[in-house]
């Protein structure tokens, strides 16, 4: 196989990586609590509870879901279908995003660089993408950026086949995972639409200032187009995204939902992309005399990505609401631009690493090595808990006394436990009604005073107390 695909191992080392950072979280149980809201509504969408275009939580919080839009809940509510709302369900349509984005970035490298010996080359920038900790942690915990990415990569790759292979029609596959993105996590998945205008910008020479218009108006008409459409054929989802847009983007323009400082999540994105640019500026240190009369050679890809990836995150300093993870989808176009900066020297790195040589086994050995590793770490970690394991524990106990579908009181004390709140709807389904608190049964912290009217039920709990009425 390894003499078929040719492979002289530092592709097969990345591919190890990537299956390491990945495949082992995939069937064990533990997800922040964000990835598991939208876990939850997509198990309602699966189980029949809410519809596309009405989306619920729970029977008691955000009824009517409409935080998000509903592509990427609708598309793993598929998953949970297929896979009967098994714990790993999620985490699988999590992996399957994560492929889309390794194989948009492979194709992308390659699609961009005509010399074959830089398109071998394909592992680099996936080796600085998935090596970036929130890129991974994204993937591992169902975060919306990672079918967000999915999509504006895709929507990127059809553009540069448009401008650069002369395929206008391509325009139109640009255009509807334009909208895909959009329809993923909003406005801030339109970013894709700065990709020709910028194309002409570093490569002028390549494409004419009227083609550039006329070719990203394609894609503005054909994104226009079929979200006419969409409104056409379900009229609903005009409404679900008039409210959401009102709701969610409008209240936070206007700073009616400010989450995190401008400061803090400028910092965030410098240690988030400091591993990758560590690398390359090592890489370009050590190689310094050979690297720089070649740096000159892909420098404008370099910029054209590295622009690209800035018009996927500086405009999210507009936003009053900034966390870590929301830069991610702008990570796979800065990994292409580093990359193609140091690719030449590489290239010739790798020119010396004759297929067949003592390191050159080496190299396949390690990344056998890791690719096995992956593989028994997985089936080890199969069905375990990774975090949360009283949590686990008392929410099978509860379940089995007030039955799956259940809408319980809860503690005061625990009325933004959203991990708690989380937990319980997605996996068993049971909603808490936060301003009831005289429901038959009341989830309270361990040891927490017994309210009148109620007694202690006499059940093996680790961190809450269950309270039944007399």
């Amino acid at each position: 196989m390894i003499q078929k695909l040719r492979f002289k191992g530092p592709e097969l080392m990345v591919l190890g990586l990537f299956l390491i950072l990945l495949l082992p979280k995939v069937f064990q149980q533990g997800m922040f609590f964000d990835g598991l809201i939208y876990s939850s509504v997509s198990n309602n969408l699966a189980s029949g509870q809410g519809s596309v275009w009405d989306p619920s939580f729970s029977k008691t919080i955000w009824l009517h879901f409409h935080e998000h839009p509903t592509f990427a809940l609708w598309l793993q509510s598929l998953f949970l279908q297929l896979f009967g709302g098994a714990f790993f369900a999620e985490k699988v349509y999590s992996l399957v995003m994560a492929l889309i984005c390794a194989y948009a970035i492979v194709r992308i490298w390659k699609k961009l660089f005509d010399s074959k010996e830089i398109q071998d080359l394909w592992w680099l920038p996936l080796f600085l993408w998935i090596f970036t900790s929130k890129v991974f942690w994204v993937f591992n915990n169902n975060m919306l950026e990672g079918t967000l990415s999915a999509m504006t990569l895709l929507s990127a790759y059809f553009s540069l086949i448009a401008v650069k292979d002369k395929k206008p029609l391509h325009l139109l596959w640009a255009g509807l995972f334009l909208l895909l993105s959009f329809l993923t996590k909003g406005p801030v998945g339109l970013f894709p639409l700065a990709f020709i205008p910028l194309y002409f910008i570093v490569f002028h020479k390549n494409i004419s200032f009227s083609k550039a218009v006329t070719q990203t108006l394609i894609v503005l008409v054909s994104f226009a187009v079929f979200i006419g459409l969409l409104f056409l054929i379900f009229p609903e989802s005009y409404t679900f995204l008039h409210d959401y847009l009102n709701a969610q983007v409008l209240s936070s323009i206007k700073g009616e939902q400010r989450v995190g400082s401008r400061l803090n999540f400028l910092k965030d994105i410098i240690l988030e992309l400091l591993p990758m640019t560590i690398f390359s500026l090592v890489f370009t240190l050590i190689r310094i005399r050979s690297i720089r009369p070649k740096m000159k050679q892909f420098s404008k890809h370099a910029l054209f990505f590295f622009l690209i990836g800035c018009s996927a995150i500086l405009p999210l300093f507009i936003s009053p609401k900034l966390s870590q993870f929301y830069i991610v989808p702008g990570i796979p176009f800065m990994a292409i631009s580093l990359s193609a900066l140091i690719a030449p020297e590489m290239s010739d790195l790798m020119k010396r690493l004759a297929f067949g040589s003592v390191p050159s086994r080496i190299f396949q050995f390690l990344g056998l090595a890791m690719i096995s590793f992956a593989l028994v770490f997985t089936i080890i970690k199969a069905g375990t808990i990774e975090r949360d394991h009283e949590l686990h524990h008392d929410m099978a106990i509860v379940a089995k006394e007030v039955q799956k579908g259940a809408i319980l009181s809860i503690s005061p004390s625990m009325k933004e436990d959203w991990n708690t709140i989380a937990h319980f709807q997605r996996f068993q389904q049971i909603s808490f009604d936060l301003n009831n608190d005289s429901l038959t049964y009341i989830l309270k912290g361990k040891n927490e005073p017994i309210p009148e009217g109620y007694e202690l039920m006499p059940l093996d709990l680790q961190r809450y107390s269950l309270m039944g009425k007399k």
